[in-house]
């Protein structure tokens, strides 16, 4: 049987490791919101229906960018290609919202990774990680209330 020691320090470490990696996927999030903007346009935009009893829709989008300043100094007019996809779902309405949101033709702007600029995406609003933020809190709780353990037994 294990005691309450060992069990205290099995319970620092798996908040630990909550904690870390949910600080990983904040941190992350918050890059996100401070990549810059191009200039992009929609080319493709349709609705894919997985086989199926209920079948499945999900909504894809692709978009192409070119970043001037990048082009430039590579010497070329090398353009990025982008894909966006709703959640897949039995409705097909969160695919349609997708569509009617970007249609083929669009001028979009495209925020870029600027260490990856291959890495991109449409919305500029990236959710905050509600979820890693509270699995962040729940590890630093059982790291606390581990650690109290520990040092009262």
């Amino acid at each position: 049987m294990l005691g309450i020691g060992t069990l205290a320090i099995m319970s620092m470490a798996l908040g630990a490791g909550f904690s870390l990696t949910s600080y990983g996927q904040i941190r992350a999030a918050a890059r996100r919101r401070s990549w810059p903007k191009a200039a992009g346009t929609i080319t493709h935009a349709e609705v894919l229906t997985h086989p199926g009893s209920p079948p499945f829709h999900t909504g894809v989008v692709r978009y192409v960018y070119a970043l001037e300043a990048v082009t430039a100094y590579r010497g070329g007019d090398r353009q990025h290609q982008g894909r966006m996809e709703s959640e897949t779902s039995e409705s097909p309405a969160p695919a349609q919202a997708l569509l009617a949101k970007y249609r083929v033709g669009d001028r979009v702007e495209v925020f870029y990774d600027p260490a990856r600029p291959s890495r991109s995406r449409l919305e500029a609003s990236v959710s905050e990680p509600r979820l890693a933020k509270l699995f962040f809190a729940f590890g630093m709780i059982v790291s606390a209330i581990a650690g109290i353990s520990l040092a009262l037994s």
